[in-house]
């Protein structure tokens, strides 16, 4: 009985931890999935990020999360997320927001996980590579900057009638509402950040409007 009762309180405490804060500016908190009349709780360096919870920046803050087999995940300002280790991938759910994913240069492909950005219309899928990806609820609007690797942009609504588009390196890609996803195109890094900060100014004017 005492064996089975330790047993359960440590997967409870160990398992659902999918990474780990390894940098951290401004305020990022975290919030359990389910339940009433709950205060945010401030993350801090070092802090395990769990499954079962979702985390959030404000407008000045970011975070960067090291996930178990070395990737690199960095959330950038007003996003909201959600992070789940399955038995063969990782898959960040973005609810609103941008992030950043880096494998290590260090680490074989055979020995990361597939891992999978997934928005409320779209799903980002790679083994190795670095790239953007920015998601506006309002708009409906998911964005995919692929730096160097590849990535598939795919529909969640759709899907059977709708091709996945991939995205190789300096090539960009979105895919709006139930459109299919728009043929990657090349793109500096420089145009793809202009971009997005004409999107999210676009996003203000139009919550200032609501």
């Amino acid at each position: 009985m005492r064996l089975s009762l330790l047993i359960s309180l440590l997967l409870s405490f160990n398992c659902f931890a999918a990474g780990k804060v390894t940098f951290i500016k401004g305020e990022v908190t975290s919030m359990r999935l389910t339940g009433k009349h709950q205060k945010p709780i401030p993350l801090k360096l070092g802090s395990p990020i769990k499954s079962g919870r979702s985390y959030y920046t404000n407008d000045l803050s970011q975070v960067v999360i090291k996930l178990p087999d070395q990737t690199w995940v960095r959330v950038g300002a007003d996003s909201k997320f959600e992070l789940r280790e399955e038995k063969d991938h990782f898959e960040v759910v973005l609810y609103t927001g941008s992030l950043r994913v880096l494998f290590s240069p260090q680490i074989l492909n055979s020995k990361t996980k597939k891992l999978i950005v997934k928005t409320e219309d779209a799903l980002v899928e790679t083994n190795s590579a670095k790239f953007t990806v920015t998601y506006m609820p309002l708009f409906q609007h998911t964005s995919v900057y692929v730096d160097k690797g590849a990535a598939l942009l795919s529909p969640l609504k759709s899907a059977e009638t709708q091709i996945p588009v991939n995205i190789y390196s300096g090539e960009f890609s979105e895919l709006i509402k139930n459109e299919p996803p728009k043929e990657a195109e090349k793109m500096t890094e420089r145009q793809q950040f202009m971009l997005k900060n004409l999107m999210f100014a676009q996003l203000k004017e139009k919550k200032k409007d609501l």
